[in-house]
């Protein structure tokens, strides 16, 4: 999997929790800049952060960094 499409797999999960990307950095401890390019797949996301963010949205660090079907990578921009 990419950056860009572990970035599509957490901005995805970011909405459906209902945060905003100042949220989601403030929780992390990241700035608001770096979560976005975490986001966009400029910077890559650390597994120490994985596992906070998995924390976060109620799921697993394997949801956040698995493959996704490319029909669904798509539809979840």
């Amino acid at each position: 999997m990419s950056h860009a499409d572990i970035g599509t797999r957490v901005r995805a999960l970011r909405y459906e929790a209902g945060l905003t990307l100042k949220d989601v950095s403030k929780r992390l401890g990241v700035s608001e800049q770096m979560m976005s390019q975490i986001e966009r797949g400029v910077n890559q996301l650390s597994l120490l952060n994985a596992s906070k963010l998995a924390e976060m949205f109620g799921c697993t660090v394997d949801d956040i960094l698995k493959e996704v079907p490319h029909e669904l990578g798509t539809s979840i921009q």
